[in-house]
């Protein structure tokens, strides 16, 4: 995928479920070799040899995390809303987990981030 406003080529691919579990205990450099290998099924195989670097997350098998983006299961999405909801005026919630319209973004999490202090900022004006 060219992105010429970058000055280089990028590709980006999520890969979720069972086979980013696969994915991430067989390490990154069976990673990087079956993306290569789902790519150049695509591309050709000339593709192969362009490919001059990767970056990988292995949040999955972390407890607390669990993956590198957010998802919902099926019929749960609604969650996300009960996510972002303030416990008691005193606990706020943000990040892209809780947003309802631009959830696995980095402007997601900023959105929610300053949802959260319009929240805290009424709160604290309707205690005073």
């Amino acid at each position: 995928i060219s992105l010429g406003a970058y000055g280089f080529n990028c590709a980006i691919g999520i890969v979720a479920g069972r086979y980013a579990d696969w994915l991430e205990r067989a390490g990154t450099a069976a990673s990087r070799e079956a993306v290569i290998d789902a790519l150049c099924h695509v591309f050709g195989n000339d593709l192969r040899t362009k490919v001059k670097s990767d970056r990988q997350s292995a949040w999955r098998g972390n407890p607390f995390v669990r993956g590198a983006y957010s998802t919902s299961v099926p019929g749960q999405f609604h969650q996300r809303a009960v996510l972002a909801q303030p416990v008691a005026d005193r606990l706020f919630f943000c990040g892209e987990a809780t947003s309802t319209d631009h959830f696995c973004t980095c402007h997601g999490a900023r959105m929610t981030g300053e949802r959260a202090v319009r929240e805290i900022q009424i709160t604290l004006t309707d205690q005073s």
